[in-house]
């Protein structure tokens, strides 16, 4: 009798045998690859918090499925911390994702830097600020408001933006 023994998943390396396999782009891949669009860098635990529909596993799997598929990316500098591997997964958009976002839905915004090879200087400042502006739209949420990012301003404005509707009582 055989068995086949299942060799388990690097966690920073992509699978080949994943990535052969036939891609279907679902609205839960839109919704991540959005997020990822407004924040830099952004931790499966938050994506998770601003996704409160999707279940933690489901969405796992997903971040995984995108990933092996070379759609968003986990930075090198995550695992140059001293606890990396207890802390949740850092996840960027790489630049197949910012093809396939912008050219399937061209409403979100191409305001984007430029990705590069070269290590980033100040990644733990950049994610303390992505950190800070995920933590403070989770708790906007959860307090039953809506945030107004400016990239929400940019898409509503108002067709003559230095006309205003004034009314005068004498």
């Amino acid at each position: 009798m055989e068995t086949e023994t299942k060799t388990r998943r690097k966690r920073h390396a992509r699978s080949r045998e994943a990535a052969r396999d036939n891609f279907r782009y679902s609205k839960g891949d839109k919704e991540i690859l959005e997020l990822l669009s407004r924040y830099r860098y952004l931790r499966s635990n938050y994506i998770h918090a601003l996704l409160p529909h999707r279940s933690y596993k489901g969405l796992l799997r997903s971040l995984r499925k995108l990933y092996d598929h070379g759609f968003i990316d986990k930075p090198k500098e995550q695992r140059r911390g001293y606890n990396d591997l207890y802390c949740a997964d850092i996840y960027d958009l790489d630049q197949k994702g910012r093809d396939i976002l912008y050219d399937a839905w061209p409403e979100v915004t191409r305001l984007m830097r430029q990705k590069t090879d070269s290590p980033i200087k100040q990644f733990v400042h950049a994610m303390m600020i992505c950190d800070a502006m995920a933590a403070i739209e989770v708790g906007v949420r959860q307090a039953g408001h809506q945030l107004v990012t400016w990239q929400d301003r940019r898409q509503k404005r108002p067709p003559q933006p230095h006309a205003l509707a004034v009314s005068f009582t004498v």
